[in-house]
């Protein structure tokens, strides 16, 4: 096996961490949150491989937790550390240079939640863009155009050229509402009981948001299957605001 540099060692691990995450949610395999009792059932048994799989999922996600982790707080002993998410919370909470297990276990998860999530939809996001480039040219042209007008073509555009992009913002704000990264949003348990549309809804149930449906509601977007950016240059700057994709398609509210 060719070897492998730190950083490309755990972009495999958090990759296979995040395939075994994604490939075990089978219908079984999601019942067990609602019926515990069913991780009791042996693995051996038919229809049980969401246990074995279990098992698999749970060794590559420690692995994503604990390697960087412990790999971080050596460097930090030594003092050869580049400042990070979480070296800047090792060193706020930390007491005489030791970290209690519980808040260590919470710096650790934040950090892998923050990479993993980053990067997964970071990745359907650049997917969905080129895509939508190839599907739709004359965007593609008109994007091009407006760079080429404002950065030129001796360099790249960098971030103080944002603000004299806009038809460039109009086109990421499509690409996130038109193939959201994540369609269903994380499963959220309600605070206390509810009513909503008539529905009453228990304390403590738990609540998943459509985002997708969300992203093509016609009364916000007309016409929501298509891939149109001018939908957001004919809004006003509020509406726009208030429409913004942003808001809701990477999640919402407490986990």
């Amino acid at each position: 096996m060719d070897e492998l540099t730190a950083d490309e060692a755990y972009n495999r691990t958090a990759e296979d961490a995040v395939h075994a995450i994604t490939h075990s949610d089978s219908m079984v395999a999601s019942l067990v949150d609602f019926f515990p009792i069913l991780k009791y059932v042996p693995s051996w048994m038919p229809g049980a491989a969401y246990n074995r799989d279990a098992v698999k999922a749970r060794h590559v996600i420690r692995q994503m937790l604990d390697v960087p982790f412990d790999l971080l707080l050596k460097n930090i002993t030594f003092g050869v550390y580049k400042p990070s998410f979480s070296s800047a919370w090792i060193e706020a909470v930390s007491d005489n240079g030791q970290l209690p297990p519980r808040v260590a276990y919470n710096i650790k998860g934040a950090a892998a939640t923050l990479y993993v999530a980053g990067a997964e939809t970071s990745a359907v996001v650049l997917l969905t863009l080129i895509l939508t480039m190839t599907l739709h040219p004359e965007v593609l042209r008109k994007v091009q155009e407006e760079i080429e007008a404002v950065v030129g073509a001796e360099r790249l555009p960098e971030l103080y050229d944002r603000k004299q992009l806009p038809y460039l913002d109009c086109v990421l704000l499509e690409v996130y509402r038109w193939n959201p990264p994540i369609p269903l949003g994380a499963p959220h348990a309600l605070t206390q009981d509810d009513i909503y549309k008539g529905y009453f809804l228990l304390k403590g149930s738990s609540v998943i948001s459509n985002i997708w449906a969300i992203s093509r509601d016609p009364s916000i977007y007309p016409d929501p299957d298509a891939f149109r950016p001018e939908r957001f240059e004919e809004m006003d700057a509020e509406k726009v605001k208030a429409c913004d994709p942003k808001r809701y398609i990477f999640g919402f509210g407490r986990w």
